[in-house]
């Protein structure tokens, strides 16, 4: 009984990813399109902003995933 429920969990937790992240990529692009009309310079922030902060976020989950073993 408990495997099946893990596996259920698994199932909700990449739906809901899948969710969230097509949700706020298509935010997030509608807006940088928009900020790209306003102003260039705030818009190319924004995407090197998205930029670091995916690799500061992959690099601190390979940090903790070291720890780990």
């Amino acid at each position: 009984m408990e495997e099946r429920r893990d596996k259920r969990n698994i199932v909700y937790f990449i739906i809901s990813y899948v969710i969230n992240n097509l949700a706020s990529g298509v935010l997030y692009d509608t807006f940088v399109n928009y900020l790209q009309e306003a102003q260039t310079s705030i818009a190319t922030s924004f995407w090197a902003f998205y930029g670091y902060a995916s690799f500061i976020s992959a690099a601190l989950c390979v940090a903790r995933a070291k720890d780990r073993l």
